[in-house]
């Protein structure tokens, strides 16, 4: 199955292809919206990936965005979409589904919890091909049969049917013999339970501290050297976020603060570093309420846990 990764964060998107990857799947990521929709334009038809994971916040179109146009637009009406999302409210998650998202990820997410999630989509998508193969298949036999009417006798578990001579034979045989009957599919309401029972297996872990390395290499499977290279990639990436950041703070831009903050916080809640999370989840907050009064003193002290946490990020590098 190709899966479509599409998130701003450079950290959780590496993480997301590494997990995804590394659980067999063919992954292509992009890193803001537009590029998301470019590829699946791209690739539309038999290559176009089958299951998306969207980033709600990101540069261009955001995740919902994306869901909308894919509902819209033919071919795409069946891709499945899993919105991955750090808002907990719920009038938020009802409108990422009825944008068209059929399953969400809280930030920060556990690999347990992405595999299984990703997985129920699998079955999903693989039921749609099997009942539109099915259906295909039943629509050319139907094609070539006379119409039936009456009772039809059906056996409630092995579904095969009993004829006129009280000899039970498949339905599709009987069907192909003495109908024009046209069959539709769905999937009925125990089996839509039973199917998507699995997705609240694995709740999110909500690590506590400077960097908790244990939760950090559970979330990528205990793998020390992609750990590693997270940290390498967050530490390249966090000078010119904080100078950003900083620079937003000091004009008063409440929408390049909130974009900064939430990147920040992104990369940090991938990384299991709950201090930094905090801080700029406190200052995308702000930023939300447009009230920045108070954002130089959660800044400062932000740069001070940073310092900490680089402190951890660089020992977790040299010995990767």
């Amino acid at each position: 199955m190709r899966i479509l990764v599409a998130e701003d964060d450079s950290v959780t998107r590496r993480i997301l292809e590494s997990t995804l990857s590394k659980l067999g799947w063919d992954v292509i990521t992009a890193a803001d919206g537009d590029a998301a929709w470019r590829i699946l334009q791209k690739l539309e038809g038999k290559n176009s990936p089958e299951l998306a994971v969207l980033d709600w916040m990101m540069p261009g179109m955001d995740g919902p965005e994306i869901c909308r146009r894919l509902r819209s637009t033919p071919g795409f009406e069946l891709t499945y979409v899993i919105l991955l999302t750090s808002r907990g409210d719920k009038e938020d998650l009802a409108a990422g589904l009825a944008a068209g998202a059929n399953d969400y990820i809280s930030k920060p997410f556990h690999p347990i919890e992405l595999e299984a999630r990703v997985r129920v989509g699998e079955r999903m998508i693989n039921l749609q091909s099997s009942v539109a193969a099915r259906v295909k298949e039943l629509e050319e036999a139907l094609g070539h049969v006379r119409r039936l009417q009456g009772l039809l006798p059906i056996c409630s578990y092995c579904k095969m049917v009993r004829n006129e001579t009280n000899y039970w034979q498949q339905v599709e045989a009987y069907i192909s013999t003495n109908s024009d009957l046209k069959l539709t599919h769905s999937v009925c309401p125990t089996c839509m339970d039973k199917v998507m029972r699995e997705i609240d297996e694995a709740p999110p872990a909500y690590p506590e501290g400077v960097l908790d390395e244990t939760a950090l290499l559970a979330t990528v499977c205990g793998n020390r050297e992609l750990a590693g290279e997270l940290a390498e990639i967050f530490l390249e990436e966090l000078q010119p976020r904080m100078q950003e950041m900083g620079n937003a703070i000091r004009d008063g831009d409440v929408e390049r603060v909130r974009f900064a903050a939430h990147a920040l916080r992104g990369s940090a809640a991938s990384l299991s570093a709950t201090q930094v999370t905090a801080s700029a989840a406190a200052l995308e907050a702000m930023a939300r309420a447009g009230d920045l009064s108070k954002a130089g003193g959660v800044f400062a002290s932000l740069q001070g846990e940073l310092v900490g946490l680089t402190e951890r990020l660089t020992i977790l590098q040299q010995v990767a």
